[in-house]
């Protein structure tokens, strides 16, 4: 095991009572030609023996096995907040806490902009589902969250690596990234806690929902559909009121209504033929009222005169 600090690829890997499943990941991942330069190992302080004789096996495999000789092994152990060792995750102050672990570790991973792969089939679901959340956050094109599926026979054989006639798959899970830029070039590498990253990250998207929608309204709309979408969304009026207020039609009211909710459709991205309520019109637009400017608010409020 090297300890010279890389710059390439890193596998990051929740741990539990079978340290194979890291090892045949490793062997799996050099089958398809995807090089490792670093492991890092997330789990428990050891204090029972199933555990304790994970962590030992895994240890003496990375050392001996000679694929492995370039490999930059690392262990994180996990801690609670005032740095006393997990001996496991039963309650949700300490769940928390391995999410903040591993967001920063992942970060750090990041802000070098090295590829990821990540490995949930090891250690307590919530190591692994917290994982996934977190390369759900931090994660760019090309990163890997993995899933280790095998027969039985062959986890409880106890054998490291695979042999001719196992039926052991590495599975790549699908995720869905939060940004298409680089996690490190985003308001998510401003802090450490994954708690602030999300509130800061959805506010950003609030604002962003808020501003196109703005622009939707005073550039996609003709005056007239604008100014019935506005007085649609000061007043959650009917039809027959809005063609009263607007000294329009009912009929002309429900046409331009229709039109609107059309174009919306197209600017949202919504799939056609998905119905768009008038409370759902209302609950997008009166939020960004105050942001339409003034001519756009004395052409609606005289009409209301």
């Amino acid at each position: 095991m090297s300890v010279a600090r890389r710059q390439g690829p890193v596998l990051m890997a929740t741990l539990g009572e079978q340290p194979q499943v890291v090892t045949l990941t490793l062997d799996l991942l050099a089958a398809q030609r995807m090089e490792v330069e670093e492991l890092v190992v997330f789990h428990t302080a050891a204090h029972y023996p199933a555990l304790r004789r994970s962590l030992e096996l895994l240890d003496a495999e990375l050392r001996q096995w000679p694929a492995y000789r370039s490999l930059t092994v690392r262990r994180v152990l996990l801690r609670d907040e005032a740095g006393r060792e997990l001996t496991d995750v039963r309650t949700e102050q300490e769940a928390r806490q391995v999410f903040r672990i591993l967001f920063r570790e992942v970060l750090e991973v990041k802000r070098q902009r090295r590829p990821l792969h990540f490995l949930i089939a090891g250690g307590r679901k919530v190591m692994a589902a917290y994982g996934m959340a977190v390369v759900q956050l931090l994660g760019e094109a090309g990163d890997q969250v993995w899933h280790l599926i095998s027969e039985g026979e062959l986890l409880a054989s106890g054998r490291m690596h695979p042999e001719p006639g196992d039926r052991v798959h590495l599975v790549p899970v699908p995720f869905v990234r939060w940004s298409a830029l680089p996690p490190a070039a985003t308001r998510l590498a401003v802090t450490g806690d994954p708690f602030e990253a999300m509130r800061l990250h959805e506010a950003w998207l609030d604002e962003e929902s808020r501003r196109q929608r703005a622009w939707f309204l005073l550039h996609e709309l003709t005056p007239a559909e604008r100014t019935l979408l506005v007085a649609l969304a000061r007043t959650g009026a009917s039809n027959s009121e809005l063609a009263r207020m607007l000294k329009r039609s009912p009929k002309t009211v429900a046409n331009q209504l229709a039109t609107v909710a059309d174009k919306y459709r197209a600017f949202a991205g919504l799939a056609e033929g998905v119905p768009l309520s008038r409370a759902e019109l209302v609950a997008h637009f009166a939020p960004v009222l105050d942001r339409i400017g003034e001519p756009c608010r004395e052409e609606s409020l005289q009409t209301f005169g």
